[in-house]
C-alpha cells in the first residue's frame, strides 16, 4: 500500500509540475499574442498587428527592418505569410505593411502614457531568454536594466491599462550614451497610419 501511495504522490507531483509549465507557457503566449516574428532582406525582426478587416491584417514595424525590401514575411505560428504592401514613414523609423488573412491578434494603440509608468518591451531576439523585459516609460525612451537586441526591432512597448494590454509604441534601438531603449510612440504610429 505504501508503494501505491508513493506512486500516487509521484504522479500528482508530476501532474502539478506539468500544469505549472502549461500555465507559464500560456502566460508567455498571451504576452506575445499581438507581436509576431518577421523575415525580410535585412534578417529576422518583429512586428505588431494593430488592425484587421474581414480579409487583411495591418502591421507596424521599423523602417530599418524593411530597408530595400519589396515584401516582408510574417509568421502566425503555423505558416509564413507574405506582405501585400509596405509603407515607409517619411519622418520616423516606422513602416506598416498589410497581409492577407485575419488569424492575427490585434494590439490596440494607447497614447498619453504617464512618465514613469511600468511597461514591457517585447520582441523576438534570439539573444535573450525572455520574450519581454520590464522598464519605465519616459516619452521617447525606456529606462531599464536591459535593452533591445538584434531581432527585437519592430517589437512593441506594451502597457497595462484597466487590466488590458495596449501598444504604447514600437521600439527602434538602443542609445549607447544614455543606455536607454528608444521608440516610436503610439501617437507617431497613429499619424503614420492616417
Amino acid at each position: 500500500k505504501s508503494v501505491m501511495s508513493h506512486n500516487a504522490d509521484h504522479e500528482r507531483s508530476h501532474l502539478m509540475r506539468s500544469l505549472t509549465l502549461v500555465a507559464v507557457l500560456v502566460a508567455s503566449s498571451i504576452a506575445s499574442a499581438q507581436i509576431y516574428p518577421v523575415h525580410s532582406r535585412t534578417g529576422s525582426a518583429s512586428a505588431v498587428c494593430v488592425a484587421n478587416s474581414p480579409t487583411r491584417s495591418l502591421f507596424l514595424t521599423n523602417k530599418h527592418v524593411v530597408r530595400n525590401a519589396q515584401t516582408i514575411q510574417v509568421s502566425d505560428g503555423t505558416q509564413w505569410v507574405t506582405s501585400q504592401a509596405i509603407t515607409r514613414d517619411s519622418k520616423h523609423d516606422l513602416a506598416s505593411f498589410v497581409v492577407l488573412g485575419t488569424q492575427f491578434r490585434v494590439a490596440k494603440l494607447l497614447t498619453h502614457v504617464p512618465h514613469g509608468e511600468e511597461v514591457s518591451v517585447c520582441g523576438y531576439s534570439p539573444e535573450r531568454k525572455k520574450f519581454c523585459f520590464t522598464g519605465r516609460w519616459y516619452g521617447r525612451t525606456i529606462q531599464a536594466p536591459q535593452h533591445v537586441l538584434p531581432g527585437d526591432s519592430g517589437g512593441a512597448v506594451m502597457v497595462k491599462h484597466c487590466a488590458k494590454s495596449y501598444c504604447a509604441g514600437i521600439h527602434e534601438g538602443f542609445g549607447l550614451e544614455d543606455r536607454r531603449t528608444y521608440l516610436v510612440t503610439a501617437e507617431q504610429c497613429r499619424l503614420h497610419l492616417t
